[in-house]
């Protein structure tokens, strides 16, 4: 919150320029592409991606509000298109009990697809009290009902954000809250998204677990946790122990 109020100053560290990895020629162009979507802006906020997810992520700030998100990756990796496919489905949707970020822009700069989406001023460390999981699932999974479905997917699988968890799901001073990240919406197994919230929530003690997991939904849950376990091995990101606390909570709730 205080960079929001006292601008980028406040963090931790020492200022540098940040060369951006795409031409002086994209990168004025997108410099057009934001002030004409949120007018004038000074200051940008870099991070990587996650592990497994190519490309980063810039938070642009104007007199220290964000203004907006916009992420890069490679040319030909879906996540950007998916989640941009996403957010379009949720805004046409009447959705009650959570928000969504608006996509502002798409499209193509320099050889890397980019999204641009509407900002929040959020607490990064305030966690929804209670979400009504139930309503929320529901909701999701009727919003993203007219996504593509691949012909080899099961017929009862159901529409998923994908990556339900307490950290994408996060409370502003006031009103819903806002559900982030949908780069891995597609369908998976009925009940993964109320499981995988469950189980996360209890790998970081705001919650239990959610008790036996079916054996269909179990495998699943297992397999996906399994690949961020791999991805971020693979980029050679130091062992990560909330994955590892996930996947123990699923063997430890396995059902029938």
């Amino acid at each position: 919150m205080l960079v929001w109020a006292l601008g980028p100053r406040v963090l931790p560290g020492p200022a540098f320029t940040w060369v951006p990895p795409m031409s002086e020629h994209d990168w004025v162009e997108l410099d057009g592409i934001l002030r004409s979507e949120v007018g004038s802006w000074d200051a940008v906020s870099v991070s990587q991606r996650a592990a497994g997810r190519p490309g980063f992520t810039l938070m642009v700030i104007g007199d220290g509000v964000p203004r907006c998100v916009v992420r890069f990756e490679e040319e030909g990796n879906q996540g950007v298109a998916t989640e941009v496919e996403a957010l379009k489905a949720v805004e046409q949707f009447d959705v009650r009990s959570f928000h969504a970020p608006r996509v502002l822009k798409a499209g193509v700069l320099g050889g890397m697809a980019y999204s641009i989406v509407e900002a929040f001023r959020l607490s990064r460390h305030r966690i929804v009290d209670s979400p009504n999981l139930e309503l929320m699932t529901e909701e999701i999974a009727c919003a993203l009902s007219q996504l593509p479905r691949d012909p080899t997917t099961p017929d009862h699988w159901t529409p998923a954000h994908g990556d339900f968890t307490p950290w994408n799901l996060r409370q502003p001073s006031n009103g819903l809250p806002v559900l982030l990240d949908w780069e891995t919406a597609g369908y998976a197994p009925a009940g993964f998204d109320r499981v995988l919230y469950e189980v996360s929530a209890a790998a970081i003690g705001r919650g239990r677990p959610p008790g036996s997991i079916p054996e269909a939904l179990h495998g699943y849950m297992r397999d996906a946790v399994e690949t961020r376990i791999r991805e971020a091995t693979a980029a050679g990101v130091r062992p990560d122990p909330l994955n590892q606390e996930i996947l123990r909570l699923i063997e430890g709730e396995r059902g029938e």
